[in-house]
């Protein structure tokens, strides 16, 4: 997931916002939730402080966690921040501040409560670029032993909800440990889909003889509980009850996009809180189509000729689409700063659809209106050109599906049409009469538009071999130097050499009477030997790159100079072994026009 060059876009704006908005960062409470981190606490002081750092001195005090919980919920305070760390692989710095707002009577879950805004803002910068964000939050206590209730993100409107809580420890010393409680996060107030949770716990840390470090850690997983990220925030507690944050270490998960790992410290404290309250949050009302804070994801279709088409929304909502639909909409609504997905979960029949601009973020409150889905056949021709047709008699193959191609034909198109992403294979199932013919291009996968590049070109036959399953047969000029005169050779002992780009075929008689090496070779030309016409052969281990080799010798004959053609007729192998082979040719010594002309038949 590393890209070669930061962009601090929307996933890594996520990023940042999350040290601001509750759940990441300060903005928790001593109880570790993504509402309560005790950044600061009571009691009152004539001007802000910078924390000291730890000494690790076991104190023997006893330290009263509640009565700090309530302090920091009544008074507030006022932070300034420093942030170091990396954003994915990229150094990252910048500065925050947060102001807790001293606690004032709400409504929550349809029961009183105390409300405790929190504001805070962040500027990051990492490989060159920077960002800047801001978020205001609304934690919610119980007002008789305030314990956490819930949080909600008034920036996007995400909704957390505290599901289980043991209570604050009335009394807490240095060694003592243990879990505190859960909470769900949902994505918005409808509490429709959740969207993770949270596990918190504490432990109490050695500092000072007078002083006591609280570290509360916050697991978080996603809604199917895949791990999302670990969270410790530290913070001075004194046995009078008054907190003062520390630091916060967050550590995101390597998968999590624009993940980070930043670390965010107390410059200055200041309590009680000085911030002017925000308005109370009430929940998006719709009137009709019109929304405010929730916003729609939809978008135009085109070429839909046929039924199944299925698009899904955030790998969540499915919306089946009809043929001939030009338009569609999904009836989940989405928060400001919620990123949107929009992906292909079946195809239709026959067609293949693609989504363009089906991902980013709600923005503004505006719905996202301009998701385009274009479909198109995925049902495509599998053809190409056909040269030196003279003949009747071709039927050509691929797969299952054959096509019988006449004389003077110039193209060819199977039948049956093949799905996007199958694969091909055209080869010669009959040759025509007198020719012989070789297929190029003849495989591939189907892409979105017909195959048209095979081509098939046919020559006409040198020689033919008579019958036998072992056969050389002879034809020189007379006056040629390596055979002249003709011959048929099939008793006696045969044998195969080289490889697929460089063959031998090994022939003795018996006694040893004759013996003849014929050569053929495709190497030079970067390839394996295949049925077809090589023109142009030169000596087979003397041969010109792009050429084709040949070389016949034998019986104390052979030349230094070789010029010729041959024409593979058939060729098979299993593995690396030859199986059957088939060759015409015709060859020339030292530039002569006087050729050795014949053909060559190996089974095994």
């Amino acid at each position: 997931m590393y890209d070669s060059e930061l962009h601090l876009n929307e996933s890594h704006l996520a990023t940042m916002r999350k040290y601001v908005a509750g759940l990441k960062a300060i903005l928790l409470t001593c109880a570790a939730t993504l509402l309560l981190s005790a950044c600061s606490g009571g009691g009152s002081s004539s001007g802000p402080s910078s924390p000291s750092t730890p000494s690790n001195t076991a104190s023997s005090k006893s330290f009263p966690l509640a009565i700090a919980i309530k302090n920091l919920v009544t008074s507030g305070f006022d932070a300034n921040l420093s942030i170091s760390g990396t954003i994915e692989k990229f150094t990252a710095s910048g500065t925050a501040t947060i102001s807790w707002v001293p606690s004032s009577a709400a409504t929550f879950e349809n029961q009183a409560v105390l409300d405790a805004p929190l504001l805070g803002s962040v500027t990051l910068s990492a490989n060159g670029h920077s960002a800047s964000v801001s978020s205001i939050s609304h934690q919610y206590f119980k007002a008789s032993d305030y314990s956490p209730l819930g949080q909600i993100d008034a920036s996007n409107g995400q909704y957390y909800l505290v599901t289980s809580f043991s209570g604050w420890p009335a009394s807490v010393k240095v060694g003592d440990s243990g879990n505190l409680g859960k909470l769900t996060l949902y994505s918005d107030s409808s509490k429709a889909l959740i969207s993770g949770y949270q596990q918190w716990s504490y432990s109490i840390e050695a500092d000072t003889a007078d002083t006591a470090i609280i570290a509360l850690t916050t697991v978080e997983t996603d809604a199917s509980n895949v791990y999302v990220s670990t969270e410790t925030d530290r913070y001075r507690m004194t046995s009078a009850g008054a907190i003062t944050f520390l630091s916060v270490h967050s550590v995101d998960a390597p998968t999590s996009p624009g993940y980070g790992d930043l670390t965010l410290s107390a410059t200055t404290v200041h309590s009680p809180g000085q911030a002017t309250p925000p308005a109370p949050w009430s929940a998006p009302k719709s009137v009709g189509s019109t929304f405010t804070g929730l916003t729609s994801v939809s978008g135009n279709i085109s070429g839909l000729t046929s039924d199944g088409l299925i698009l899904q929304l955030n790998g969540g909502q499915l919306l089946t689409i009809t043929a001939n639909s030009t338009s569609f909409g999904f009836s989940n609504l989405l928060t400001n700063e919620t990123h949107y997905l929009v992906s292909v979960q079946t195809q239709p029949a026959g067609l293949n659809c693609n989504v363009a601009n089906g991902t980013g973020m709600m923005t503004n409150s505006s719905d996202v209106t301009n998701v385009s889905v274009t479909c198109v056949s995925n049902l495509q021709t599998i053809g190409g050109s056909i040269h030196g047709l003279t003949s009747n008699g071709l039927v050509l193959k691929n797969g299952n599906d054959t096509i019988s191609v006449s004389a003077n034909a110039n193209s060819f198109v199977f039948p049956t049409q093949q799905h996007s992403a199958a694969t091909y294979l055209v080869t010669v199932q009959t040759q025509p009469s007198g020719l012989l013919c070789s297929v190029a291009k003849q495989s591939g996968i189907v892409g979105t538009s017909a195959v048209t590049d095979v081509v098939i070109t046919c020559d006409p036959l040198i020689a033919h071999c008579p019958a036998g399953s072992n056969v050389i047969y002879f034809n020189g000029d007379s006056g040629d130097y390596v055979f002249h005169g003709s011959t048929t050779y099939t008793q006696g002992t045969w044998s195969v050499s080289g490889s697929q780009d460089y063959l031998t075929i090994n022939y003795s008689s018996q006694a040893y009477a004759d013996w003849w090496y014929l050569t053929f070779s495709t190497r030079a030309m970067g390839q394996s030997l295949s049925i077809g016409t090589f023109a142009q052969a030169e000596r087979a281990s003397f041969a010109s790159s792009g050429r084709p080799g040949i070389d016949i010798t034998g019986d104390g004959s052979g030349c230094n100079t070789i010029t010729g053609d041959f024409q593979i007729q058939a060729i098979t192998w299993s593995g690396s072994t030859l199986k059957s082979f088939t060759a015409s040719f015709e060859q020339h010594c030292e530039g002569s026009l006087i050729a050795l002309r014949g053909c060559v038949h190996f089974e095994q």
